[in-house]
């Protein structure tokens, strides 16, 4: 597995000092190394189909999205 993220920072000053840093999200990049988890799991995890030998067909335009969802603490009030 290869996770890539890229964050916007910023720092929040007061009190003549640094008090908050902020990081937002703004893309992401997940790799994963999946071995055999079957045509069918493989075809529906991204959007190709299968021809009628069972071969999974990509085309250009396939590309079902993937949901990745991730917890990460709110900056406190």
């Amino acid at each position: 597995m290869d996770l890539f993220l890229e964050l916007a920072e910023a720092t929040l000053y007061a009190d003549d000092g640094a008090t908050v840093v902020i990081k937002e999200f703004k893309n992401g990049k997940l790799t994963l190394d999946v071995d055999d988890i079957g045509r069918g799991k493989a075809a529906e995890l991204t959007g190709v189909t299968a021809d009628s030998n069972g071969v999974l067909v990509s085309a250009s335009e396939d590309g079902e999205p993937v949901a990745v969802g991730f917890k990460a603490n709110k900056a406190s009030d």
